[in-house]
């Protein structure tokens, strides 16, 4: 919300320049936001759970296996546009394995399971 507005509380009024491609940066981030919740939440859950290699394996892919790969191809082809565009794709690619994990380990973790359901949790 109002991308603008927060660059110039870091930036001077001058640089219009930067101002112009921090807010299109923030713009294009904005893009994979929707699905970081998912992704920690679960990483967290993996890990209270004390699965902690598939946790450390969640920790890793957004901000390692994902994005700077994709930084690297991505703004060998399209610039700094690339740059942008790295972080929803790394996002959103995290959010599809960690949905992926969360299906096959469906069982292991309780979930969707008549079991799961039938637990009282106050006594």
């Amino acid at each position: 919300f109002f991308p603008e507005f927060w660059v110039r509380i870091f930036v001077s009024h001058t640089e219009t320049e930067l101002i112009a491609v921090t807010v299109q940066g923030l713009q294009f981030m904005a893009i994979g936001f929707g699905v970081v919740g998912f992704q920690a939440v679960t990483g967290g859950l993996y890990q209270a759970l004390g699965f902690g290699k598939q946790s450390l394996i969640l920790s890793l892919l957004r901000q390692v296996l994902f994005l700077i790969p994709a930084m690297l191809i991505l703004s060998h082809f399209f610039g700094i546009i690339g740059v942008w565009w790295s972080f929803p794709i790394a996002e959103i690619s995290s959010a599809i394995v960690t949905g992926i994990m969360v299906w096959h380990d469906r069982n292991r973790l309780g979930i969707g399971t008549k079991k799961s359901c039938d637990k009282k949790v106050f006594g």
